[in-house]
């Protein structure tokens, strides 16, 4: 089905005067073009910032503004990932007017909506823009083995929100999100990073063997969590597809090959005369596992950053104080996921691997369960920090569990499992909802609106052990 999400479009008060103006008229394809500067800069530069746009040879928009001097020319950028300070004297710097549209690497990109000069400096923020406000005619067509050793994750510490309650989408509830942020320069990029939100402490890893996240809790309130959600991998590469037209977009694909499988692991309990209830909660970190790729006719000649996002959503009902409940379970995964250009949702087949449901395990004097459910976003394009513009395509499973009393027991003791897996994608620079309230503070002058997404539930499996009426099956 095709649903709504949430995409960025610059609404800026002094756009349409730049524009009319005649002072922004396709600077992109009359830049300097004495030196080739796509490639400049230290491969810790380009892993950071991205490889530098080519000044010609692309068939721009007409209020892009190619800035030269690639990764080597960047001097920082803020926390929230919107802010860059460059060199002042990179080629085409002076000719940024707020209203155009940057384009200096695959990640420094996007509308400028604020212009200060420093000394011998230029600071600008940008808002994402989509592809086809940086592409008037071309095509993507794009087929990468992504190597680990190759990608990094870049945590954006000023857009990270506190953990909040997860929404319909995620687990059913009202959602609410509260703002953390800061004023930090933006942290190198990192190759396993570790992390706290509020009282969760999160690791995110990627290999050649799986993409996985690791969630602890144990604090005052009572909850113990550990948990440990992976999808497992093996060669796995991305194909991307995005073609546009005198500025529309005219066709786009994106799919993930290579996930083979997905584990779960989890200990959970409540601590000595507490009683939990039910707790949920949505954990977005801020950040994204990310690969910057040169421009090539693959690419339409564009740099471009493939860039892997992951949220977590968790669900806890446990049976009164004292409370415990453990498991373990595999799935296997095969075949592509994603989109395909024809609009087709590209669903894999599912299998039982290790059977969660004979794994359960706990104490409780009342009946017990939890929701696991780990989604990850992958895309390739253009944009800042969290904002990849271009072809993507997402992947949820969550995995539900209930647990029996003790009490029950001597009778039965009833497990049931469900798994559902849904893919979403399109081609919009998209954006979790929870980032709405922080995203209207740092650009003030940016809309928000809705574009859409092919989303699908394309798994929806359960068990129940023992297969008796009493245990509702």
């Amino acid at each position: 089905m095709r649903t709504r999400l949430l995409t960025l479009v610059a609404s800026l008060l002094l756009a349409v005067t730049a524009c009319s103006s005649g002072s922004i008229t396709g600077q992109g394809s009359r830049s300097d073009t004495r030196r080739d500067t796509t490639s400049t800069g230290t491969p810790q530069q380009q892993q950071a910032f991205g490889y530098g746009a080519r000044p010609t040879g692309v068939d721009y928009q007409p209020d892009v503004v190619v800035v030269g001097g690639g990764a080597a020319a960047v001097r920082g950028a803020t926390d929230d990932g919107l802010t860059w300070t460059i060199d002042a004297h990179a080629p085409n710097a002076g000719r940024l007017r707020v209203g155009s549209v940057l384009l200096m690497t695959s990640i420094v990109a996007g509308r400028v909506v604020a212009l200060t000069d420093g000394a011998g400096t230029r600071r600008v923020t940008i808002a994402p823009v989509q592809l086809n406000e940086v592409l008037r005619n071309g095509r993507i067509d794009l087929h990468r083995a992504i190597d680990p050793a190759t990608a990094r994750f870049q945590l954006v510490p000023g857009l990270q929100i506190g953990p909040s309650t997860p929404t319909k989408d995620d687990l059913p509830s009202s959602f609410r999100a509260q703002a953390v942020t800061a004023t930090k320069p933006l942290p190198p990029p990192s190759i396993s990073p570790s992390f706290t939100i509020g009282e969760w402490k999160v690791g995110l890893s990627y290999s050649t063997k799986k993409i996985g996240a690791t969630v602890e809790h144990n604090s005052t309130d009572g909850l113990k969590a550990a948990v440990d959600m992976s999808f497992k991998t093996k060669n796995l590469s991305i194909d991307g597809a995005y073609g546009v037209s005198n500025g529309r977009t005219t066709s786009s694909g994106f799919r993930i090959n290579g996930i083979t499988g997905f584990e779960l692991g989890f200990s959970v309990g409540v601590g000595v005369k507490k009683d939990l209830g039910s707790k949920k909660v949505a954990l977005l970190p801020s950040g994204r596992l990310s690969v910057t790729l040169p421009p090539g006719p693959e690419t339409a000649y564009l740099p471009i950053t493939f860039a892997l996002k992951y949220k977590i959503s968790l669900s806890f009902a446990l049976g009164g104080a004292n409370a415990t409940l453990n498991g373990l379970g595999e799935y296997g995964l095969a075949g592509p996921i994603g989109i395909a250009p024809s609009g087709d949702v590209l669903a894999p087949k599912v299998s039982v691997v290790r059977s969660l449901t004979d794994s359960l395990a706990g104490l409780s004097l009342a009946p017990s369960g939890a929701v696991f459910a780990v989604n990850i976003k992958g895309s390739v394009g253009v944009g800042p920090s969290l904002f990849n513009a271009g072809p993507n395509a997402g992947v949820t499973v969550a995995v539900g569990v209930t647990y029996g009393s003790a009490l029950g027991a001597p009778l039965t003791l009833c497990k049931s499992v469900f798994l559902n897996v849904d893919i979403s994608g399109g081609a919009s620079v998209e954006f979790d909802s929870s980032l709405v309230g922080v995203l209207q503070k740092v650009l003030p002058n940016t809309k928000l609106e809705f574009g859409l997404e092919t989303k699908k539930r394309v798994v929806d499996l359960s068990s129940v052990t023992p297969k008796i009426p009493i245990c509702g099956a």
